[in-house]
């Protein structure tokens, strides 16, 4: 939902909170009886409350609610969203969108708590996918009794923090149009098989692994850029609106070479990348830690976002004998080693007119203790670079998605080390599909609004 200037302004005025509250806070179908009832219930000072978050909002303090009652957390709400509206009209002059860039909190008693709401939006992609509500203390309760199905995600769970990427509104445009056209395709690549891949390990204090590693180069960079540009242009030809490229193939001088092939593509209607998850590379930050990152890339070649590796892949020693020339080549010798990078603290997710949208890499999106964090954001379609030798948790994962919150998960596995174990894609359906790359291909194309078209390359 999108609003004027004029609306803006119309949904500030003090004498109209209800509509205030069903046209600002809600992208969902209100249950309106109740609302407007409850709305009109004089006890309730709402203008007072509205005007305390406003000064809160307006002197840069996180608004601070305290939910006393389903009937009081309403309220609140309501008056929320009035002095949202009403602090960006005077703030920032700009449209008033669903996509507000920051979390609310509880209060104190709940120890200040953020959350992200998200409501249950239908697009020509998403119209099938129904996210279901989750139990989040009162909040829930009291939105699963006025409102149509409603997603309450966490600001924090555990070590980990969710983030919301600020939407692009020139992105939103274009997936937009996309989608009117019916012709949705997807696609991931494992890359090329042929690469020299060097890396570097070191005695850890820990015995088990006993050593570390990470990646220093791929070459020769001159094939390696060829590979990549093979696969941009058959998925351009393709068709693909979203590409997702594999773990750790994704040096400096490749990534700028993805950015470069999106600045110079002929966007149409039907036709360019919209969005790249462009694999990932240990990146060490100046001064600071080594991270496995992964850029997603808009369609202008500018960073969307970035998502640091959730956890480290360890390679133990059975891995080792299975495959000992590729493990050789990277330093890591038969006791085995794990990956040398700071973990990740954030996952982050996109709301787009197509749905949910977050990427994690490889062991960081299927380890167990990672799964109700996967649950939590509530994301319908996952970005996922993967460099590993066995997809067989790997598709376990992506089927229970498909069961918790009906996601479509996108996988591109490491071509080098992962020749026996494919890259795939999985969607909800009435039986669970599971497309995989054929031996030999680089590129799998769906199309998500008629996923029995697919196609590899």
């Amino acid at each position: 939902m999108e609003l004027t200037k004029a609306q803006i302004a119309d949904l500030s005025c003090l004498d109209d909170p209800i509509r205030a509250f069903l046209n600002a806070y809600t992208l969902c179908e209100p249950k309106g009886t109740e609302i407007l009832n409850l709305l009109r219930t004089r006890e309730f000072d709402y203008s007072q409350q509205s005007s305390e978050l406003l000064r809160a909002l307006d002197s840069d303090s996180p608004p601070q609610l305290s939910w006393v009652g389903d009937d009081q957390i309403l309220i609140q709400g309501a008056a929320l969203t009035r002095a949202l509206s009403q602090h960006i009209a005077s703030k920032h002059s700009h449209v008033l969108s669903a996509h507000y860039s920051e979390p609310y909190r509880t209060s104190d008693s709940f120890g200040a708590v953020p959350y992200w709401l998200s409501l249950d939006c239908s697009s020509p992609l998403t119209a099938t996918i129904h996210r279901l509500p989750r139990d989040r203390h009162q909040l829930h309760m009291t939105f699963q009794r006025f409102h149509k199905p409603l997603v309450v995600t966490p600001g924090h769970l555990g070590e980990w923090t969710l983030t919301r990427i600020p939407s692009n509104r020139a992105l939103e445009n274009h997936l937009e149009r996309r989608l009117r056209e019916r012709e949705f395709r997807v696609a991931d690549s494992s890359l090329s098989s042929d690469a020299d891949v060097s890396g570097e390990s070191h005695p850890r204090s820990s015995p088990l692994p006993p050593h570390e590693f990470h990646l220093t180069s791929i070459g020769p960079i001159e094939q390696q850029a060829e590979a990549l540009r093979h696969v941009l242009d058959r998925a351009y030809e393709r068709r693909a609106a979203i590409l997702v490229l594999p773990e750790l193939r994704m040096p400096p001088p490749l990534l700028e070479a993805v950015r470069d092939f999106l600045r110079r593509q002929t966007l149409t209607a039907k036709r360019g990348f919209l969005l790249v998850a462009a694999g990932s590379w240990h990146l060490d930050m100046p001064g600071g830690p080594r991270y496995n990152r992964c850029v997603v890339l808009r369609h202008d070649g500018e960073d969307l976002w970035s998502h640091d590796k959730l956890r480290e892949y360890e390679i133990n020693p059975q891995n080792v004998a299975d495959n000992p020339d590729a493990y050789r080549a990277i330093g890591v010798g038969p006791g085995g080693a794990v990956e040398a990078i700071h973990r990740g603290q954030t996952l982050q997710f996109y709301d787009s007119i197509a749905g949910r949208l977050a990427a994690a890499i490889c062991v960081g999106f299927f380890s167990p203790d990672v799964h109700p964090l996967l649950l939590a954001s509530a994301a319908n379609l996952f970005l996922v670079p993967a460099m590993t030798t066995s997809i067989t948790v790997m598709e376990a994962c992506t089927t229970d998605l498909v069961h918790t919150q009906l996601a479509y998960s996108l996988v591109a596995n490491c071509g080098h080390f992962g020749s026996q174990a494919p890259s795939f894609c999985q969607w909800p359906a009435a039986h669970n599909n599971i497309r995989r790359l054929a031996a030999g291909k680089v590129l799998l194309t769906l199309d998500l609004n008629n996923t029995s078209i697919y196609d590899v390359d």
